[in-house]
């Protein structure tokens, strides 16, 4: 627990650093659509990609 402690207080140890995280954390809710949408944030050969980290950094923008 100790560690956990120590390592959460050294990533916010401002409060901008934690509205940053909410906000950025807020965007990308925002920005991915969900399965039951229908959309997909990327395709690859009409299927859609799982949604990893790898997945969502090769996602291109969407512009409309």
């Amino acid at each position: 627990m100790a560690i956990i402690r120590v390592d959460f207080l050294g990533r916010f140890r401002r409060v901008s650093t934690a509205v940053i995280f909410l906000l950025l954390s807020a965007f990308a809710y925002v920005w991915i659509p969900a399965p039951s949408t229908g959309r997909a944030l990327m395709q690859v050969n009409g299927q859609r990609a799982i949604y990893n980290s790898g997945a969502i950094g090769m996602a291109p923008p969407r512009l409309g």
